[in-house]
């Protein structure tokens, strides 16, 4: 079979991926339909099913909202090879209804120094800033992707209200450990960067070590609850 009838050797029935090149080393697998709870479980299984089954090549799989690509060695399999086998994994494998999910709680200090954009983002909310801590922390955010940066989680499950734009003029430095949400996303920044979206919190949670396994602490289907722990890093600040 010849790379270039990936796409149509590889289309499966509704609600199964569609294989197609992504250039000469690595595929996209991409599932048909809107954007969900659903097709997000189907992706992070498939994610990690991929990750776990050590196919001799593949060198990683990076999951998107809707596609998740798998990039690989051309020298040790093409990619025809490579379809075919990931094929069968998906197809061998069956994905559970309801994949078991690891939940991470991860500290955070709304304290002024650590949250720029906490008042504000509380007016534009129309709530106070004891209420929108208090609707953060309550809230179980899902990982959809990791991107952006090294270790930067984009999660789902931010409470309507607190649905802002992005910044209109983003910030040239971001400090590392920023807990920040733009759109219906939460975020946090690993690593201090440039950035336009919202801060409300930081924490000490190392989220990228290039010398750990693995590299990212946080993956995609991963829960996340944040604890509030403002008065704990004041104190330690006092002393």
């Amino acid at each position: 079979m010849a790379d270039s009838d990936l796409i149509t050797a590889f289309s499966f029935e509704a609600g199964d991926p569609k294989f197609s090149c992504l250039g000469d080393a690595a595929i996209l697998l991409q599932w048909r339909g809107a954007e969900t709870a659903e097709r997000s479980s189907q992706i992070a299984s498939a994610f990690h099913q991929i990750s776990g089954s050590r196919i001799p090549g593949v060198l990683a799989a990076v999951p998107g909202f809707t596609s998740l690509a798998v990039h690989f060695d051309p020298l040790l399999l093409t990619a025809a090879e490579l379809a075919d086998q990931l094929q069968q994994l998906l197809q061998n494998e069956a994905v559970p209804s309801q994949q078991e999910t690891r939940t991470v709680c991860i500290p955070v200090s709304f304290a002024a120094a650590d949250a720029e954009d906490l008042y504000d983002v509380a007016e534009q909310a129309q709530m106070s800033v004891e209420q929108l801590t208090a609707l953060f922390t309550e809230t179980e955010f899902r990982v959809r992707i990791i991107g952006f940066t090294p270790g930067f989680p984009y999660m789902t499950g931010l409470p309507e209200s607190l649905h802002l734009p992005r910044r209109a003029t983003p910030r040239v430095r971001v400090p590392a450990g920023s807990v920040a949400i733009a759109g219906g996303l939460a975020g946090i920044y690993p690593s201090e960067s440039p950035g336009g979206w919202h801060l409300i919190g930081r924490t000490s949670f190392p989220l990228f070590d290039p010398l750990a396994d693995p590299v990212c602490q946080l993956a995609p289907g991963d829960c996340v609850r944040f604890i509030d722990q403002t008065n704990v890093r004041s104190r330690e600040g006092s002393l």
